[in-house]
């Protein structure tokens, strides 16, 4: 049987499956903090890139163009509407048009061709996931 050399945070801690977990929770909840401001007027008011609606910021979702990979893909994420994000599936087709216009061709087929890298066993680790936790936490205690 193999042994595994144990993993140690900053602090000392090891590091488990739970604590990458936790981790990715905590980056994904300032991410969607920054996607969700990125733009916003200075009252926090932003708009749904597939259906226009505005709302506040806190309202939104950071809805993905590719699911369950590029969590953290600032292409990949955008600003939704609950109602496009949640109930209408994310309105891909929509979603694909928009971020053709904002981006360029090039570029969706970029994010394709990463998505489905991704999707052939890219996994962020725990110390990827506390960067990207932490970059974005002081992009948004500066906003």
């Amino acid at each position: 049987m193999k042994s595994r050399k144990a993993i140690y945070n900053a602090k000392g801690k090891r590091i488990t499956v739970k604590s990458t977990s936790r981790m990715h929770d905590k980056a994904w909840e300032q991410f969607s903090i920054f996607i969700r401001k990125r733009g916003a007027t200075k009252d926090g008011i932003n708009q749904c890139i597939t259906c226009s609606a505005q709302d506040h910021y806190k309202k939104l979702n950071a809805g993905h163009f590719r699911h369950n990979v590029l969590d953290f893909d600032e292409i990949n994420v955008n600003v939704q509407c609950v109602i496009c994000n949640k109930w209408n599936s994310g309105r891909r087709d929509i979603y694909a048009r928009v971020l053709t216009l904002q981006y360029g061709h090039e570029a969706v087929e970029a994010l394709h061709r990463r998505a489905d890298l991704a999707l052939k066993g890219e996994k962020k680790s725990y110390f990827d996931l506390e960067e990207i936790y932490l970059k974005y936490k002081a992009i948004n205690e500066c906003s």
